[in-house]
């Protein structure tokens, strides 16, 4: 196998290019549609909030869902807060555990979040037939795998705490 040093010869580095393609797509459908969410991830925290707002949700919660380190979620649910999107709330039982919710306001912005969400899909899947959109899942659900085998141990560390 030749050295890989293009991005476009690497299956990582068209994951990459993709990724950035569609932060920039989304920003762009982000700002567009007056959401005032201060980042793609932070409108996937939002859906995954309005999708869970019957259940507890903490910041552990967070971390493993979207296999994030600590410090990153720390730092998106504060930014999240001073934005009034979420509030953290002390949990009787426990005091040092904070429940997260959206606010009226993050849950306002729910449904031009799903939109541009939906809308993105269309756009990533055109001309593809469903049985090609459920192989393509399914590689890359294999692939999420092999890099979870791998992890930075640091990753591991964190995810047992």
């Amino acid at each position: 196998m030749k050295p890989i040093c293009n991005p476009e010869d690497s299956i990582g580095g068209q994951l990459h290019l993709l990724t950035r393609l569609m932060h920039r797509r989304m920003e762009a459908m982000r700002a567009a549609s007056g959401a005032d969410c201060a980042s793609a991830p932070q409108g996937w925290l939002m859906h995954y909030l309005y999708d869970h707002r019957d259940t507890d949700i903490f910041q552990r919660d967070i971390e493993h869902r979207f296999h994030l380190r600590r410090s990153s979620v720390t730092g998106m649910l504060q930014n999240m807060e001073r934005g009034g999107l979420i509030v953290r709330e002390a949990v009787e039982s426990d005091a040092r555990l904070k429940r997260i919710r959206l606010t009226e306001r993050g849950a306002a912005q729910h449904e031009a979040i799903v939109r541009g969400i939906e809308q993105n899909e269309r756009d990533l899947t055109a001309g593809f037939t469903p049985e090609e959109i459920e192989t393509l899942r399914g590689m890359l659900d294999r692939m999420r795998e092999n890099m979870q085998k791998v992890q930075d141990p640091r990753d591991q560390k964190e995810e047992s705490e």
